[in-house]
């Protein structure tokens, strides 16, 4: 019967550590394509021979990473288009460029271009305040360079350690389970151990 009690307990732990590790890792946008689906849709705004629209995730933009997706109409065959060579530039709050990602087709629905700003990850929206994203499109049709401004809210500090908190709680949580689990097996075992009352 103690087996049978240990060996669910260590599956009851085993899955808690799986699904804790997997919050600390899943602890970040939405992937790219995702926004596309369930993001917010920043705008759509003509320019030259193309119509781009932004989406994105978090809908909110804090201080932190963010996902994003990129389309292109060609306005001349009313269709979104794939061939195009699409980039994104963040211009933070003084008007300055801060970082620069490639938006790329993504295969299984490549009229999508789509990003993971920040490359490298220690890029990301470092303030708070009115920034602009300039997507830059090149096409068999033509060039287009449109902006949309996107309002970042938040603190750095908030924005940059929110993943280490999650990984740490993460982190104690498991450290706390197995040694409560260390401390049962032992407890049986010295239980087991003792030798039986004389009749």
């Amino acid at each position: 019967m103690p087996v049978v009690i240990i060996s669910r307990r260590i599956a009851f732990t085993l899955a808690l550590i799986a699904g804790l590790s997997i919050t600390a890792i899943s602890y970040a946008p939405a992937s790219a394509q995702e926004t596309r689906d369930s993001g917010r849709l920043f705008g759509r705004v003509v320019d030259g021979p193309y119509a781009v629209a932004l989406y994105g995730l978090p809908k909110q933009p804090s201080v932190s990473k963010f996902g994003f997706t990129v389309t292109v109409e060609s306005l001349k065959l009313s269709a979104l288009i794939d061939d195009a060579t699409v980039e994104v530039v963040a211009i933070d709050p003084d008007g300055e460029p801060e970082w620069l990602s490639p938006a790329l087709s993504f295969p299984p629905v490549p009229t999508s271009f789509v990003g993971n700003a920040p490359r490298p990850p220690t890029r990301a929206f470092t303030t708070s305040g009115e920034w602009l994203l300039e997507i830059r499109v090149d096409g068999a049709e033509g060039r287009s360079v449109v902006r949309f401004p996107i309002t970042v809210t938040g603190s750095a500090r908030r924005g940059t350690t929110g993943a280490g908190v999650m990984f740490a709680i993460a982190i104690v949580a498991v450290v706390g389970i197995a040694a409560l689990l260390t401390w049962r097996i032992r407890r049986i075992q010295r239980q087991r151990a003792k030798p039986a009352d004389p009749v």
